[in-house]
């Protein structure tokens, strides 16, 4: 049993991200309720989710640099406390304020996953085992837009307490802590020229140099962006079903379940695919694919207005084409920079959370909007996302589709 978790520890890293995203999506089905504690409303609850995802851009470059620094696994492990605190916090605060402090916090400990966690695996493992455990950290990833609605609703109905929906996250944590602690191994092997230990001024050159590779910052920007719809859903749906339609919170869960089932399931056939085509190609085509989701973002929902069927449809059609797009895309963007990992996944990182900050403040920021206009908002960013992809893609395209 050692030796399997050794040989597989990016199991704890899978359960790290679920945990933690699981922490700032499971209070979303509970914001009704949460807002009468903290004495105010549900928009301005709501806007917590865009304080965690401020609290991990905020940190990113830094980390990166600690990453290379000082080590993956005890940057890790100190992400991995942040999260425990914050969850702890959450359910002590009585005003809003300090929610939206301790979601910060949340998001700092988010963070680590990038500089640390996702590094650590593509200096582990070959590509496709690296790919293949990617793809796992995605898939567990995925499952807490899932899970977290429907384990919030829960938990604060059978204990009739909000503040347990946080206690159950930060003890979910604290066994990742312990697993980490047992079976993760220190991947990072970064030295200077003469074979001592990196310094800082090393480092930031790294970051700086990382900063110049232009093929990577591109594909990275563009291709984050393009997961921006789902940032945007994960915040404006609860407003969506529970606000404009006068849904249940049980309903706004339920119609989480085949959105991200979709996206689960492009995922997991990306993997098996992974065997036989290569990681360009896949990426390649797969973001060609996404142009079909911008007419669908863009008018599917006007069928029909009085419904959310439409809405949800839309969504779910961008889910299961973008699920193709998701893990290689990481690993594709990472492999574009090959020294300096933790920088770059820093960089990725920080990039991937300005889009899901732009995306998750969207609800918060323009109060009373329709339901329909969100999805517009979503699908005019993704065809900016996609042009910046196909003008970069025929920029290099000599090196990208024909390996």
């Amino acid at each position: 049993m050692n030796t399997f978790f050794k040989n597989n520890f990016y199991i704890f890293i899978a359960i790290y991200a679920c945990g933690s995203y699981i922490g700032n999506d499971g209070f979303l089905s509970i914001i009704v309720p949460l807002a009468i504690k903290l004495h105010t409303n549900a928009e301005n609850v709501d806007l917590g989710f865009a304080f965690c995802i401020l609290g991990a851009v905020s940190v990113q470059l830094f980390l990166g640099v600690l990453s290379d620094k000082y080590g993956r696994k005890i940057l890790l492990l100190s992400g991995n406390m942040i999260i425990i605190i914050s969850c702890m916090a959450s359910a002590w605060v009585t005003t809003i304020y300090g929610f939206w402090f301790f979601r910060f916090t949340l998001g700092i400990g988010q963070a680590f996953l990038y500089s640390s966690g996702m590094p650590a695996i593509t200096e582990s493992y070959a590509e496709k085992k690296s790919l293949f455990a990617i793809s796992a950290i995605t898939n567990i990833s995925l499952l807490s837009p899932i899970l977290g609605p429907y384990l919030g609703v829960l938990i604060y109905h059978v204990n009739g307490n909000i503040g347990a929906v946080f206690y159950y996250n930060a003890l979910l944590m604290a066994v990742v802590f312990v697993g980490l602690l047992c079976y993760m191994p220190e991947t990072n092997t970064t030295k200077s020229h003469d074979g001592s230990q990196i310094s800082f001024k090393e480092t930031f050159l790294g970051l700086l140099k990382v900063s110049k590779n232009k093929k990577f910052v591109s594909y990275a920007i563009f291709l984050s962006f393009s997961i921006l719809p789902i940032d945007l859903w994960l915040t404006a749906s609860p407003i969506i079903f529970m606000t404009n339609f006068h849904l249940s919170d049980k309903i706004y869960a339920f119609w989480q379940i085949p959105v991200f089932i979709l996206f689960l399931l492009a995922n997991v056939i990306t993997t098996i695919v992974s065997r036989y085509v290569s990681l360009n190609k896949i990426v390649f085509f797969s973001t060609a694919g996404l142009y079909i989701a911008v007419p669908m973002l863009l008018f599917l929902p006007y069928v029909d207005l009085s419904s959310y069927y439409y809405i949800v449809a839309s969504i779910c059609i961008f889910a299961f084409i973008k699920g193709f797009n998701l893990s290689t895309a990481s690993q594709f963007i990472l492999n574009l920079s090959p020294e300096f990992r933790g920088s770059a996944g820093s960089i990725f990182g920080l990039v991937q959370g300005i889009a899901v900050l732009i995306g998750s403040a969207i609800p918060g920021a323009f109060k009373h909007l329709e339901s329909i206009t969100y999805l517009q908002i979503a699908g005019t960013i993704l065809l900016i996302s996609l042009v910046g992809v196909t003008i970069t893609t025929l920029i290099y395209k000599n090196d990208f589709i024909r390996k």
